[in-house]
């Protein structure tokens, strides 16, 4: 068992900046090799990356260290005019300013070849949507402030057991 992380670490790793709303990486951190997919997007070989994130007293951490904790509803692009969309964190890295961002995978929506249809669909009022269980190819940056609402996967299906009539497909 490895020992547990000082106060001042742990606080350091989960720093944010009250002033601006945005989430600062910590200065003790150096930049390392980035992997491709995040190459692809930020344009850049190296980068300050973090395992989680805590901003607005959630603790948010890419899907490789803790699948709970990855899964977002955001604005795409910051348009908070648009629906808020379900993905996963795959990467948590800094910006060359130091504001920490997110690299998410977004859930497809359905596609007509699923031969699914969304039950949701019929009530426009109730704010849920079915989604594809696949993933876009692609990256996109989600800044802290794009961010809706952390999905609690656990919190949902104990919904279900309880209105079934209500949440099942």
């Amino acid at each position: 068992m490895s020992a547990p992380k000082s106060t001042t670490a742990l606080g350091e790793e989960l720093a944010k900046d009250p002033l601006h709303d945005s989430v600062q990486a910590p200065s003790s951190t150096r930049a390392v090799a980035v992997p491709e997919n995040l190459y692809a997007l930020i344009k850049r070989r190296t980068a300050i990356i973090c395992t989680r994130l805590k901003f607005d007293g959630v603790i948010y951490s890419r899907a490789s260290t803790h699948v709970r904790n990855s899964q977002i509803f955001f604005y795409p692009q910051g348009d908070q005019l648009s629906s808020p969309v379900p993905g996963s964190i795959q990467h948590i890295y800094a910006m060359p300013a130091g504001e920490l961002v997110f690299a998410v995978h977004k859930l497809l929506p359905l596609d007509h070849h699923d031969q699914i249809i969304d039950p949701f669909a019929m009530y426009p009022p109730f704010p849920a949507k079915m989604y594809s269980s696949s993933f876009s190819s692609h990256l996109e940056n989600v800044k802290s402030y794009y961010l809706y609402l952390v999905i609690d996967l656990e919190f949902f299906f104990s919904l279900y057991y309880v209105y079934p009539c209500i949440l099942s497909i």
